[in-house]
């Protein structure tokens, strides 16, 4: 396998269904909720023994026009709403949509977005990914007449709003969620209306953050998204060793390698079969992809064509890290590995020998900085 390592989580998964959830950034308390609703206090904390019951049955939404969301992408939104109030079924609006080159969500992808929730019960703010960013700085004046040598600084704090990106794979979060950003463009931000049914349903979270038959409401900003397979032109490539080394693919999608019988390159050698065009990885990245993995010497698969694998590059093979970093999502790569670069002293699992070559077929699909592969 490309990844047998995982190195990091960037973000603790404690409430919304493994995900939805930014408290690994140190970030503060969820901001209030601007709710029309004067008996909700603004001021009230976001903890489960906090949240009220409804006096009043909420209203039923037929569309989401009746929330106002003020603010631009990457901005913290301000939201309005009149809470107490519900939707039957997930719906999903857009405030501000992507372009016509823009990449779309896929069935089953991963994304990476700012998000802020608002539980449509109490009106109130329960999660989100702005959290505050407090500057303490000297603010005495030196040149004051009445400063002295023995005044001390007056220290004063601004708080200012920073966000942290999150990265997650759709089938890890509550099914709302996921079906809400489904089909929807990068470089766009919804807001997305989830009922209690694709949410919590009648029982609501264990610890009561979210109340029984509530419905969700999250203003999100879709900043990248993931292929569901190899997308672009054929790629290119000077190296004589792309006509020697054939890669082709079946009815079902899966690749296969036809190996020539001769001795193998000895040194790292990348071939793009499809040139992608989505974002470029970076050294430090977590990718998904699809990989096939053969031995140049026995011209025989070690590693069998795997789909959706989270691979962390930092703990992966010389050779591959190497070969990865730089190329952009989308792309198939035919990656012919020396063996100082790969397993220079043989490997039980995949089964290779010292001193083998090791040709891989990867298709990259998502990369991020902030994505967990545990």
């Amino acid at each position: 396998m490309i990844s047998r390592v995982s190195k990091r989580s960037y973000l603790v998964f404690p409430v919304i269904a493994l995900a939805l959830s930014l408290t690994a950034c140190g970030g503060g308390n969820p901001s209030p909720s601007f709710s029309s609703d004067p008996s909700i206090d603004p001021s009230a904390s976001s903890s489960a023994s906090s949240s009220p019951t409804p006096t009043v049955e909420p209203t039923v939404l037929a569309n989401l026009d009746s929330i106002s969301v003020t603010g631009r992408i990457g901005e913290e939104p301000v939201v309005e709403l009149n809470a107490p109030v519900t939707v039957e079924q997930t719906m999903t609006k857009v405030l501000i949509e992507g372009g016509a080159n823009d990449m779309v969500v896929p069935e089953g992808g991963y994304v990476t977005i700012y998000y802020y929730g608002v539980d449509g019960t109490t009106g109130e703010v329960f999660d989100e990914t702005w959290y505050d960013a407090t500057a303490t700085e000297d603010t005495t004046d030196s040149a004051s007449p009445e400063a002295s040598e023995s005044a001390s600084p007056t220290p004063t704090e601004t708080v200012q709003k920073d966000v942290y990106p999150f990265s997650f794979g759709l089938s890890e979060v509550i099914p709302g969620f996921a079906a809400g950003l489904v089909g929807q463009k990068v470089n766009s931000r919804v807001l997305v209306g989830i009922s209690p049914a694709d949410a919590y349903g009648e029982s609501g979270t264990s610890d009561g953050l979210i109340g029984p038959n509530t419905a969700l409401f999250f203003v999100i900003d879709i900043l990248e998204t993931s292929v569901a397979k190899p997308e672009g032109a054929a790629g290119t490539s000077t190296s004589p060793w792309a006509a020697k080394v054939k890669v082709t693919e079946n009815d079902k999608g899966v690749p296969s390698v036809d190996i020539p019988d001769e001795t193998p390159p000895t040194e790292l050698t990348v071939i793009p079969v499809i040139q992608g065009t989505g974002n470029e990885v970076f050294e430090g990245d977590i990718i998904v992809d699809n990989y096939l993995a053969y031995s140049w010497k026995n011209r025989a698969v070690v590693d069998d064509w795997t789909t959706g694998d989270v691979a962390d590059l930092d703990a992966t093979i010389d050779g591959l890290k190497q070969a990865i970093i730089g190329q952009k999502v989308g792309s198939r790569l035919l990656i012919i590995i020396p063996p100082d670069l790969a397993f220079p002293n043989g490997s039980n699992d995949p089964p290779v020998e010292a001193g083998d070559t090791v040709v891989f077929v990867v298709d990259i699909l998502f990369t991020s900085a902030y994505l967990s592969a545990e």
